[in-house]
């Protein structure tokens, strides 16, 4: 064995002795932590069939891929393998009172988020930068904050007491949030009481409705209604189903099928599942559909599938075809660019096309 490939084996056996995860296995094990929770907590059924869909649905929107490969060679970034490590374990063995992905993460991915931080920047505030992972934990991208530009800078997160704008309203220091003019301390807010403003966080076991009032989850068995904003919803791994809420369903059960503009809340099959039936009409849970099958709406393909071409005015189907299109492939019509790449002018481009680290 050569000397460098002995020190990478040590180095993945060191890893694995610590919890630590590698960068080039992150997004592989993203999947396995996801679908442990997934499944433990009812939302997927097969732990097989859910790793195949998040692969394909979850890790290119959120995960690693290349994103950052530029930034770490030429030393922008340092990626810490223990804490990657420690942010999959706080995904995998979380609490079915809550999902497993949060806000922060769904707007800005992994790796550079108050609550799973392991990739850090060194690019000093004021000078240029691509993505989050080039500034300091108490520091933020503006390029994030406009899409349209591939460069900004690195600025300082906002501290307590500091004003906030509508547009930097997302970077209050850790631990804070925007208030109505100045970044301040979250409220904790009881059950049906206001919290219609970003200080305004509900206690554990609420959640804020679109009327902007605390209501408490409900549970198995509790009534429910996904489409009255005063009436509960169930929790994020139950079905609200005639009224109430139920755990998903398997294969072969009876199901109520909802057309594709529907809440998933609304569908009683697990999500490696679908209804098939007409739209509002009974039918049974069967498996997700495979590229090149018709379909009645995308939550019928699976994978990094859509149905492609369906109107849903008629009942002509669609076909299920890729969503994720690849660097030089068209991204317009529902299909979104597999990550790293981004859309820019109806094509997929590579992340590369931002230009040089600062």
């Amino acid at each position: 064995m050569h000397g460098y490939q002995a020190v990478l084996v040590l180095g993945a056996l060191w890893l694995a002795a610590c919890g630590g995860v590698s960068k080039e296995d992150f997004d592989g094990k993203l999947a396995e932590a996801l679908c442990e929770r997934y499944v433990r907590c009812g939302v997927y059924l097969d732990k097989g069939a859910c790793e195949r869909e998040v692969r394909h649905q979850v890790v290119p929107r959120y995960g690693l891929a290349r994103k950052y490969d530029e930034a770490l060679a030429d030393g922008w970034t340092r990626y810490d393998a223990g804490a990657a490590g420690a942010c999959l374990e706080k995904i995998r063995s979380g609490s079915c009172a809550e999902g497993p992905l949060s806000s922060q993460v769904t707007r800005l991915g992994f790796g550079v988020t108050d609550d799973c931080r392991f990739l850090t920047g060194v690019v000093a505030d004021g000078k240029s930068c691509v993505s989050m992972a080039d500034c300091g934990p108490r520091s933020y991208c503006t390029a994030v904050d406009n899409n349209a530009e591939c460069r900004g800078e690195c600025r300082p997160r906002i501290e307590k007491g500091e004003a906030v704008t509508f547009e930097t309203r997302w970077w209050c220091a850790p631990g804070l949030v925007a208030g109505s003019s100045v970044c301040e301390e979250p409220k904790p807010v009881g059950e049906g009481q206001y919290c219609g403003d970003e200080a305004s966080a509900c206690e554990p076991g609420l959640y804020c409705t679109t009327g902007g009032v605390c209501l408490r989850i409900a549970a198995e068995g509790d009534v429910c209604d996904v489409w009255d904003p005063s009436r509960p919803l169930c929790a994020w791994n139950l079905a609200c189903v005639g009224g109430t809420c139920r755990k998903r369903a398997g294969e072969g059960a009876e199901c109520l099928a909802v057309s594709a503009s529907s809440s998933w809340a609304t569908q009683v099959c697990g999500r490696d599942f679908f209804c098939d039936a007409e739209r509002d009409e009974r039918g049974t849970c069967r498996a997700l559909l495979s590229e090149g099958a018709a379909c009645r709406g995308s939550q019928e393909c699976a994978g990094d599938l859509y149905c492609a071409a369906v109107d849903p005015r008629t009942s002509a189907r669609g076909t299920c075809q890729r969503r994720y299109a690849q660097v030089g492939e068209t991204c317009r019509d529902s299909r979104e660019c597999a990550a790293p790449a981004t859309c820019s002018f109806g094509t997929c481009s590579d992340y590369a096309v931002c230009g040089l680290r600062p």
